[in-house]
């Protein structure tokens, strides 16, 4: 007949098999993470340092045609909408590409 294991037998194993998940769920995440890098909503968005402009979005306040995108949002490489911030007056709208209008808030 075998002896129990004693309570720290039980605590290193646990600890062991914690940390081994843990080393898991890193790798998976590192995984995504590269993967999603090379995805088309992240390599085909614009650079949020740089001025951007498209031809048929003007600013609503003051009719510039330049923004900055600081957020950028994409669903399996498909435009849904994005925070433009206007490069003549500073203001944040939300261009929503789906209806091709800013959203305006509530």
């Amino acid at each position: 007949m075998e002896d129990e294991p004693t309570f720290e037998e039980l605590r290193a194993k646990a600890q062991a098999t914690w940390l081994e998940r843990c080393a898991e769920r890193e790798a998976r995440l590192k995984k995504m993470s590269l993967e999603y890098d090379k995805s088309p909503d992240v390599t085909m968005r614009p650079d949020p340092s740089q001025e951007w402009s498209h031809p048929d979005i003007t600013c609503l306040s003051c009719g510039g045609a330049k923004f900055y995108v600081p957020q950028w949002v994409t669903i399996n490489g498909v435009k849904t909408k994005a925070l433009l911030v206007c490069a003549f007056c500073k203001t944040n709208n939300v261009w929503d590409w789906t209806i091709h209008k800013w959203e305006l808030p509530l």
